[in-house]
Formats: C-alpha cells, structure tokens, sequence
C-alpha cells in the first residue's frame, strides 16, 4: 500500500529485490525505498527520492517517522516513571531494615528501668538477648524468603513480609515481658532478613540494564537512611519527652 501510494503502481508491477542483511529495496523507476523489517513493523519508513517529484510523499513519511519516534519516547518515559514508583515503595522495606536496626540504641537506655517505672528490667544478659534476637530472626528470614519468594513470587512475598514488619513493630511496642520482647524481636528480624534478601532481587529483575545499578543501590542508601532516621527520632523523643515509656513510641514508629 506505501509503494502503491508513492508511485501510483500495483504491488505486482514494482521489482522488489530482498538482500540477506535484512535490507528491502524497491526499485520503481524515479524511487528507491529502503528500510528494515524492524521499521517497517514499527510503520517508520526511512523514504530516499532519487526524483522526487512528489515532495508531499517525503514529508509525510518523515513526519510520520517523527510521530513514531515521539510516541516511543513518551512510553519509555512512562515506564521509567513507573519503574520509579515502585522501588520507592519496594525499598520502604529496606527503611524499615535500617530503622530497626538502629533504634534500639535509643531504646534500651528506656528498657533498663525497673518495670514499675515503666521500664523492662532487662539486666545486661537480657539486653543482650533483645539486642541479638533480631539478627537471629534475619538470619532465618533471609534464607527462608528466598524459597519462599520461588515458591510464591517476589511481590506476594513483599507484601506478607510487610505483614511481619506490621506484627513485628506492634508486638515489641507493647512487650509486657523480657520473654515476649525476644519473641518479637525475632519476628521483626524475619522481617528484617527477608527484605534484605529480596526488595534488591525484585529491583535487578524489574529494572532495565542501564538503571540496575542505580536502582539497586537505592536500596543500600534507604538503609542507612533508616537507621540515620532512627537515631535521629531517639535523641528528639528522648530530649523533649519525659515519660520513661517513650521506648515503646521509639518502637512503635517502626
């Protein structure tokens, strides 16, 4: 139908010859049409006049071409916005990582209290034991997560380990008890290791060659981030709050 609205032709009257790089040339006399079969599909077709004497043809063909082009680019735009989009929200796990790491600085000062005081009464044995019951927990999220996310898919498994972190953070806020701090504690670092191990898996995989890098190193940057968040939070509450309980609103923000 090009040929034919260029020349005036049928498709059986032109001499159409097929070269093995891929390239078609057709040959009608005042006209020599080249492209590859990639453009061809994408309807943008590169047109050399050898006699142009419809000069109309030329500039609908390269004004189409343009058109092409700038649709191409507004979808590969509208990809990497939202490629954007969801590592912002994939990598809130890895704040999350950071914050509860860090915030148990800020905590146990608060924790050591005598229960009447609305401490824990943790003794430096216990504190030890909350202190190491998140990095336990990671270390069991981190292997079981990756089965779990070839079993299930990256996203179902994002969104149960954001489940966790919801129980996590509520069940160490509210502790009564040493016992029931260390439980939490764990399950918040199975949390903690299961987004370690996947929120970076899920960005390589959905992110193009030439932005992996960048897009995985986000991740890194939200957990440090988290954990500057962390200790930042701690000293405000702690300096301007005077109830001997803001260890379980440091917590709670997590």
């Amino acid at each position: 139908d090009v040929l034919q609205a260029i020349t005036g032709k049928s498709v059986a009257q032109l001499d159409v010859d097929i070269y093995p790089s891929g390239f078609y040339t057709h040959r009608t006399g005042n006209y020599s049409l080249e492209t590859t079969e990639p453009e061809a599909q994408a309807g943008c077709l590169p047109l050399r006049l050898q006699n142009p004497v419809r000069s109309g043809v030329h500039c609908f063909f390269r004004e189409r071409s343009r058109r092409t082009a700038a649709r191409g680019m507004r979808q590969r735009s509208e990809a990497d916005r939202l490629i954007t989009k969801i590592v912002v929200v994939v990598t809130m796990g890895a704040l999350a990582f950071g914050y509860d790491t860090g915030v148990i600085a800020g905590a146990l000062p608060f924790m050591q209290l005598p229960v009447a005081k609305g401490g824990l009464g943790l003794t430096p044995l216990t504190e030890g034991l909350v202190t190491s019951a998140l990095v336990l927990g990671a270390a069991f999220g981190s292997l079981i997560c990756g089965m779990m996310a070839d079993r299930f898919g990256r996203r179902d498994s994002l969104m149960a380990l954001s489940v966790v972190f919801v129980i996590g953070a509520i069940g160490t806020a509210q502790a009564p008890s040493v016992a029931v701090m260390v439980a939490m504690r764990a399950v918040l670092g199975f949390a903690v290791g299961g987004a370690s191990a996947l929120v970076p898996m899920f960005i390589s995989e959905m992110a193009p060659s030439g932005r992996r890098g960048r897009l995985v190193s986000q991740n890194e940057m939200m957990i440090v981030t988290g954990q500057l968040v962390a200790y930042t939070l701690n000293a405000g509450l702690a300096h301007f709050s005077e109830s001997p309980s803001i260890w379980r609103t440091m917590l709670m923000i997590a």
